[in-house]
């Protein structure tokens, strides 16, 4: 689990809101990898969108390139937008979880990404820890009713979600755990 001593993450955001990593297009996006820490460590931030990002993958999106940590780890903070129904983020590969929130981080929304997958979202390539872990944060997003604001979680060393540590009224809806995108398949955490 990643902390506020998490060593070298590649994108820092401490204490600062609305800033946007990635965006809707192609040429937005960034290759988040090979870093000692987390890809993207956010703490006592609120308002920061992580959108279209390949996170421990590289940047063909088919060759695992993980970061030392989680993907991406939220600690302390709410409100932050992680992937979205039109700029999925890739995030595989990583030695912890995909997505780590932790500490009262609540009112986050994670939609739309491939965690534990390549891009196609037909593939497995692990991290080595959940697809997303949950510890004492509650009343987060995972998922959603609208068309493609579900996440695929799936080949994850771990568990597909994880809620440990006092994580209440979090809602998890529309997500494909344990299969490809297609949903057809066998695709197992």
């Amino acid at each position: 689990a990643a902390t506020t001593t998490s060593p070298s993450p590649g994108i820092f955001i401490l204490s600062s809101t609305g800033n946007l990593i990635g965006g809707t297009n192609v040429a937005d996006r960034n290759v988040i990898s090979a870093n000692a820490g987390a890809g993207v460590f956010i703490q006592n931030g609120g308002g920061n969108a992580v959108l279209g990002n390949y996170i421990g993958v590289t940047a063909l999106g088919t060759i695992a390139l993980g970061n030392g940590n989680n993907g991406i780890s939220i600690y302390t903070a709410s409100q932050n937008n992680i992937g979205s129904a039109s700029a999925r983020n890739v995030i595989a590969g990583n030695a912890g979880s995909g997505i780590y929130l932790q500490a009262g981080s609540s009112s986050n929304v994670i939609q739309g990404n491939y965690i534990g997958t390549e891009l196609t979202g037909a593939v497995a390539m692990p991290n080595a820890g959940d697809g997303i872990t949950l510890q004492g944060s509650g009343n987060n997003l995972i998922g959603g009713t609208n068309n493609g604001s579900g996440n695929v979680i799936s080949g994850n060393a771990k568990a597909g979600i994880s809620f440990f540590g006092e994580a209440p009224d979090n809602i998890v809806q529309g997500n494909r755990v344990g299969t490809p995108a297609s949903g057809f398949t066998a695709l197992g955490n």
